[in-house]
């Protein structure tokens, strides 16, 4: 109650400061949670009514949407809002209540962000079929038809006449430069750190050691590429930047190629002189700093993978967390970091992580029985082709947001917040723990499925179901826009920035990661803050008065 009286009398502040007669703008109040306290509020400045229905919106008012998911045709509605209309989004009305949500008209909530992946030739043992240049065409303007954001390209190597031939080298760079046109204007807007059509080439590490950077970047120009993402985290295999998890070369397990600290350094200078974006690639296998066996996921037949598990391998996700703390720390040209296949293990339908004593405890506790091959695998013990239980699918998938998305996420809000977060992985999403609709919610921003044989069914990648639901973060710190700090106990809708998005204020947690509170988007017509800063439970009175002074203000 005291919080609720200091806003009131910040609002009283408000009206004699700006005068009822100088708010020539009409606001209208969704009906929802805390619309009485908005409706008088605003009622001290200017005229203001409350409404159940967005149609009923007159043409030139300010719009407040309450903190609660809006219904499908409220979505509906905004588009056509948007166009007459100031819009103030708070907290969970960038959200619906289940469906797309309202990152493509306001420009701040979820959404996927897709860069498929293509293959140029056989290898890896993937057993891809692209060697036939039309066939390559004919499917990368299939991903632009099916509304992917981007298009990538695995491996540099792959691009090289002397290794796929002239006529797929014509192939892949006809596929860079006019997949923007086969796809036509996105009706998704793309995220804030990512290009509108992102056309990226992945450089191996023997790519690395084959190119010079100079090289590489102006070959990359010429075949239309426009994003790098190079491997920075096989210290075993390659160091290629002065880091603190290199491995010496005179350690016993070195691979034995030869660190050279200077190469990354160099390549983000060649790349940075020709506007080519960086991305850095974080490796989850053991090729990147060696998984002790104590932290490796155990199989069903007791044998151990040679990756970490969330739950008993979660000190060796944290070091992987460090790397990109690292990465981001020493190069700020660097603007995404993508995930090189995180995984709880599937191989051939037959093999299946994580079984260790960690997981059944949590596995008992969770779902009330224990854990065992017998309980968690359809078929097991058949020569048939094995699945999940539901129970160990829904397990497995926590395991993943919660022991690896979730962490990624908040190490890179501690050292520059919002950077996108890219997961490279197979189509078979759910048999390796993830689903993409739920770690958009843990911290994963876009998929970079790797798009390996043909179009996939429904099930597959780019037609995913957005039932994205609002996700809570807990706010003890925020900043504004002079950079002072103040205490605010709060707790705020966790969102992502899309295209011309500007934070306003940041909220940080207990963590020390930072979180957007406020943001101006849609070329300042639309207003968010994740929280309703005149609730009398963690509400906030110099944001609520910034907030009312900007809906009754003057002008569009």
């Amino acid at each position: 109650m005291r919080i609720f009286l200091q806003i009131v009398l910040v609002m009283t502040m408000v009206a004699v400061v700006f005068g009822v007669a100088s708010a020539d703008r009409k606001v209208v109040i969704l009906q929802g949670p805390g619309a009485y306290r908005w409706s008088n509020a605003a009622k001290t400045l200017t005229e203001c009514v409350r409404v159940k229905d967005l149609s009923e919106v007159p043409e030139g008012a300010s719009v407040v949407l309450p903190d609660r998911t809006l219904s499908s045709e409220e979505l509906a509605a905004l588009p056509t809002l948007i166009r007459k209309s100031r819009i103030l989004a708070l907290g969970r009305s960038v959200f619906t209540e289940g469906g797309p949500t309202a990152a493509g008209v306001l420009h701040v909530g979820k959404d996927y962000y897709y860069v498929p992946v293509l293959y140029s030739l056989n290898g890896w043992g993937i057993g891809s079929r692209f060697r036939d240049p039309d066939t390559y065409r004919a499917r990368a303007q299939w991903c632009a038809r099916q509304r992917a954001q981007g298009l990538g390209l695995f491996t540099f190597g792959g691009t090289l006449p002397e290794r796929v031939g002239q006529q797929m080298t014509d192939a892949i760079e006809d596929s860079f430069k006019q997949f923007e046109d086969w796809k036509g204007k996105c009706r998704r807007p793309a995220l804030v750190g990512l290009p509108e059509t992102a056309k990226v080439l992945l450089m191996h590490t023997s790519d690395v050691e084959r190119m010079e950077p100079e090289a590489a970047a102006e070959w990359a120009e010429r075949l239309g590429v426009n994003v790098i993402v190079v491997l920075v985290s096989r210290f075993r295999d390659q160091g290629i930047y002065d880091s603190r998890f290199l491995v010496p070369d005179s350690a016993p397990e070195h691979a034995g190629a030869d660190n050279d600290v200077t190469l990354l350094p160099r390549l983000i200078e060649a790349f940075k002189q020709r506007k080519i974006a960086v991305w850095a690639n974080i490796f989850g296998g053991p090729s990147s700093i060696p998984v002790p066996e104590d932290q490796q996921q155990v199989l069903q037949d007791g044998s151990l993978f040679g990756r970490g598990c969330p739950l008993r391998g979660a000190a060796y996700y944290d070091v992987l967390a460090q790397i990109t703390e690292e990465v981001l720390t020493k190069f700020p040209y660097i603007s995404c970091i993508t995930l090189d296949e995180p995984q709880l293990r599937c191989s051939g339908w037959k093999e299946w992580g994580c079984f260790c004593e960690q997981c059944q405890e949590a596995f008992q506790k969770e779902y009330g029985y224990e854990l065992t091959p017998e309980n968690a695998i359809v078929n097991y013990g058949s020569d048939q082709r094995q699945s999940l239980t539901e129970d160990f699918y829904r397990f497995r998938v926590r395991l993943m947001n919660e022991g690896v998305f979730e962490k990624y996420r908040r190490t890179i809000n501690r050292v520059r917040p919002g950077t996108p977060l890219l997961l490279w992985e197979p189509t078979n999403y759910g048999e390796l723990g993830v689903e993409p609709q739920s770690a958009v919610l843990y911290g994963l921003n876009a998929y970079g499925p790797e798009y390996r044989d043909g179009p996939g069914g429904p099930n597959e990648y780019l037609n995913h179901p957005q039932q994205f639901l609002p996700r809570a973060e807990n706010i003890v710190t925020m900043k504004g826009t002079d950079g002072e700090l103040k205490n605010l106990a709060t707790s705020i809708t966790r969102v992502d920035c899309f295209e011309d998005a500007k934070v306003i204020s940041w909220g940080q947690a207990a963590d020390r990661s930072w979180w957007p509170l406020m943001v101006s988007t849609r070329g300042g017509s639309v207003r968010y803050c994740a929280f309703d800063p005149l609730s009398p439970e963690g509400g906030d009175s110099e944001s609520a008065a910034s907030l009312l002074e900007w809906l009754t203000e003057s002008g569009s």
